[in-house]
């Protein structure tokens, strides 16, 4: 399950950084994230759409990401990168 966790935050920085839209990519990402993560996923998508940040969505699903992934994701937004 961590393999596919780590390929799929590749898969979404890599996405991301060739240009590719925030919620183009986790709409991609969605398709092939592992097990609880796919439908927070789903929910993260929806919820960007209404304004609300990746950080928020994720630390709201607690059975598919964990404080250190939210907290990772957060600082990013925060920091811009």
């Amino acid at each position: 399950m961590a393999a596919k966790r780590a390929e799929l935050y590749h898969s979404l920085a890599t996405m991301m950084a060739s240009g590719l839209p925030v919620l183009k990519a986790v709409e991609l990402a969605t398709r092939t994230a592992p097990g609880r993560m796919r439908p927070a996923f789903r929910h993260m998508r929806a919820a960007a759409e209404e304004g609300r940040t990746l950080g928020e969505v994720m630390a709201a699903h607690r059975e598919a990401f964990s404080p250190l992934e939210v907290l990772v994701v957060q600082a990013g937004e925060t920091s811009g990168r």
